[in-house]
């Protein structure tokens, strides 16, 4: 093909034209599988009043597999229970104390994982005007969604957050939150020790309110490692064969010094 192009003789290889190559032959295969979706069940869990999700089991290619959605420590059932019966308790005395003037309480679940104390205290007591249930987590606050709706809970007395605890505390305790008035009760349900939520755990708890602090971290409490616990908790043990009830001491110590530098003090129940 010759062309001219601002005076300039082009010229261009005209392509040739033959039958298209054979393709290559492919040798037999077996036809893939499909890829096996898991079969997915859920497992729920019961306690107390409460049903809670548990976790998600999944079967595939003849395996269970089991995930968890948040943490849940069946051991702990015991402390739930007592957690309870204790706050009823305490709700019951405001009640008689306040007279016709009672409105209900208000707690806040900081650190609420799955939701299950939230739902329990929805469900077995009375007077409760709202629960904050608090998770920094996505999936914990997703899960808590869902315990909620799986339980039937009324959403008008329940408000979720997501955030850290701490940052929450000391807003409401500062008054720099201006939607959320000092908390009734304050429940602390950490994975180890307290002490780390002490100090805006006391300052968002209302006068006369009630503080819940579980802590599981008994081997630094009466263990041998004493220079930790001095570090944690301003006291070391003492060697006694007592060592549970040394270490309950080293708790209530350590949160009426907390207490004191914010002008306050405590009345262990």
């Amino acid at each position: 093909i010759n062309a001219e192009y601002m005076g300039k003789s082009i010229n261009w290889m005209k392509p040739k034209i033959g039958p298209a190559p054979m393709e290559a032959e492919i040798p037999n295969e077996q036809p893939q599988k499909a890829i096996e979706k898991p079969a997915e069940s859920l497992k729920f869990i019961k306690e107390g009043g409460a049903q809670i999700r548990l976790h998600i089991i999944k079967q595939c290619h003849d395996k269970t597999v089991e995930e968890h959605d948040v943490f849940y420590n069946p051991v702990q059932v015991l402390n739930r229970d007592l957690t309870v019966l204790v706050f009823r308790n305490y709700i019951d005395s405001l009640k008689s104390q306040q007279g016709d003037s009672f409105e209900g309480v208000t707690i806040l679940d900081a650190l609420s994982a799955s939701g299950l104390r939230t739902i329990r205290f929805l469900k077995e007591l009375s007077n409760v005007r709202r629960v904050y249930a608090n998770d920094l987590s996505g999936n914990a606050i997703n899960a808590i969604k869902d315990n909620l709706i799986a339980n039937e809970i009324d959403m008008s007395k329940v408000e979720l957050t997501q955030e850290d605890a701490n940052v929450l505390m000391y807003r409401v305790g500062t008054g720099a939150e201006k939607t959320i008035k000092k908390f009734d009760i304050v429940d602390l349900d950490p994975y180890g020790s307290a002490v780390p939520f002490l100090e805006a755990g006391i300052q968002a708890v209302s006068e006369d309110g009630l503080l819940a602090a579980t802590y599981t971290d008994l081997r630094v409490l009466s263990g041998p490692d004493v220079q930790k616990c001095f570090y944690l908790y301003g006291s070391s043990r003492a060697r006694m064969t007592c060592h549970q009830e040394n270490a309950l001491r080293i708790v209530l110590h350590n949160m009426s010094q907390v207490a004191n530098r914010h002008g306050k003090y405590i009345t262990p129940v």
